[in-house]
């Protein structure tokens, strides 16, 4: 028979695994295996993976991986046969920094430049852009081409006085026109030869506008003027004033002129500046060249001008002139009408 033993005390000792709880089981719901974690979905693999870790070796063909290059710039090593190759260098870039380690900085970078007459390419150098091979806007010539690249050709050429011109020139380009005495038409043709010889983009001109002996004040217009051929009947008709041959050299052929242009819808008229017994051609300004304008008749006497009394003499011509220019006119042409109380002068300005 079995003795239990006792403690001194007449206590029992504690049964074995005495204080052990098991778990507890709940019967409605058996245990689950979990089984192994999810595979990772191919779908969203885009390509190789940037490994920091150099440890993970073998890594993935074509993966890459920063490292510190010999000359302290941020590298990449790229996986290929399963271990990372040397550390690359990275590009070089306009920053005063040799990041290829070649021991140059910023060597042999351009790129595209413009300018507003066109494109050409600049280099760095020390970490800045510069020596933008584009064309660079020049100042304008009377040339046919937009010089300064603004979108206008020969802009400031439209209307340009120049002053003297010596009589000698005029007289060779028309030996007609000798100088003051001589017939408004013929000295208007040697104004526009001169002029049309000066610079390809002056397209006509006027003069004697003033003149001494030896030289005279000449006005030459650009491409914004046009030339019209017509016969003294168009012109007549449209000027409601007869030209003839008889008054082909005088103001009134001017005044016809002045009128025929207007009547097309310009500013204002100069010539004839050539003309046959049958034809002229003349120069018809655009408003932003030249403006018929009105002058009281006693202002033109108190600048010299009797128009009544003589108005081809080249006291109109420079009293004309003179009342322009007073008013901030590149040039003053005329007069192109007058009676007792009014008159009118053609300015010219130069936009």
């Amino acid at each position: 028979m079995e003795t239990t033993r006792r403690h001194a005390d007449g206590s029992l000792p504690p049964p074995p695994d005495a204080g052990f709880t098991p778990p507890r089981m709940d019967a409605g719901s058996p245990p689950t295996d979990a089984g192994p974690p999810p595979a990772a979905d191919a779908g969203t693999d885009t390509g190789p993976p940037l490994v920091l870790d150099a440890g993970t070796e073998p890594c993935r063909e074509g993966a890459l991986m920063t490292c510190m290059t010999a000359c302290a710039t941020i590298g990449l090593r790229t996986c290929a046969g399963g271990t990372f190759g040397a550390c690359a260098p990275p590009d070089e870039t306009c920053d005063d920094v040799d990041e290829n380690c070649n021991g140059s900085v910023d060597e042999g970078l351009t790129r595209g430049c413009t300018s507003a007459c066109g494109a050409g390419t600049e280099s760095c150098s020390r970490g800045a852009w510069a020596g933008c091979t584009a064309p660079a806007p020049r100042t304008e010539e009377c040339n046919r081409i937009d010089d300064d690249c603004d979108g206008r050709v020969d802009d400031g050429q439209q209307a340009v006085a120049f002053d003297p011109v010596p009589m000698s020139e005029l007289t060779a380009a028309h030996p007609a026109c000798v100088g003051v005495g001589s017939t408004l038409d013929v000295c208007l043709t040697s104004a526009k030869r001169w002029c049309n010889a000066r610079a390809s983009c002056f397209v006509g001109g006027a003069g004697l506008l003033q003149a001494i002996p030896t030289t005279a004040r000449v006005v030459c217009f650009g491409p914004d003027t046009t030339e019209v051929r017509a016969t003294f009947a168009e012109v007549s008709a449209a000027a409601a004033i007869s030209v003839t041959v008889a008054n082909i050299g005088n103001r009134v052929a001017e005044a016809a002129v002045n009128r025929f242009c207007r009547s097309r819808g310009y500013g204002a008229g100069v010539g004839p500046v050539e003309h046959s017994d049958t034809e002229m051609w003349v120069d018809c300004l655009p408003a932003s060249v030249g403006v018929s304008t009105d002058v009281a008749t006693p202002t033109l006497n108190g600048l010299g001008c009797d128009p009544l009394g003589a108005p081809d003499g080249i006291e109109c011509a420079a009293a004309a002139d003179n009342h322009c220019r007073g008013l901030g006119f590149v040039a003053g042409y005329g007069p192109v009408e007058w009676n007792e109380t009014m008159s009118a002068v053609v300015c010219i300005a130069n936009p």
